[in-house]
């Protein structure tokens, strides 16, 4: 009898961008640990560190034995439009960030965030500057806005379905690293 393979590599094509997704299954999988998992990419496409972190974070907060390796595939393309860094195109105008707006994304990402519904049960995004970003602007920068993806999901969900969340890449024009 063969043992299956510890090891396995798939490669995503996002619009001729190439992202090879590795997962390794530890000795003890499924028993007492999660897999590993790697995401590598041109770094100049994507935002690898937190797309890396994204997945790792998602994949620990599940049950031992879960996901299977298809579950992972669509994690990572359902995650993969939050972490492209911006094509930088001569027409386009540069997004500059005041320091206002720096300091104040400093003070939220030590605040503590908890989801709002008004007396509708309408969802209130969770801050004032995720409001801003979601409502007055078509760019979002994920890049110093940690909480974003939580944000957006709720977002998404109570405007138009879960289905929203796996195409945000429609819905914004562009995410900057």
């Amino acid at each position: 009898v063969v043992p299956p393979p510890s090891k396995y590599s798939v490669k995503l094509d996002f619009s001729g961008s190439l992202v090879e997704v590795s997962i390794s299954l530890p000795p003890l999988y499924p028993i007492s640990q999660h897999p590993d998992i790697s995401i590598s990419a041109d770094p100049l496409e994507f935002n690898m560190d937190r797309l890396n972190m994204a997945v790792n974070e998602w994949i620990s907060g599940l049950q031992l034995g879960s996901p299977l390796i298809s579950g992972v595939i669509e994690e990572v393309i359902a995650l993969i439009n939050f972490y492209k860094c911006p094509i930088s195109s001569e027409s386009e105008e540069p997004v500059v960030i005041d320091e206002d707006d720096k300091e104040n994304r400093k003070v939220h990402s030590v605040e503590v965030r908890s989801k709002m519904v008004d007396e509708s049960h309408n969802f209130i995004p969770q801050c004032e500057i995720c409001y801003k970003d979601l409502v007055r602007k078509r760019t979002l920068n994920i890049g110093c806005h940690e909480f974003h993806r939580t944000c957006l999901l709720n977002w998404c969900e109570s405007k138009m379905g879960y289905a929203c969340f796996f195409n945000l890449s429609v819905i914004f024009s562009k995410i900057i690293c």
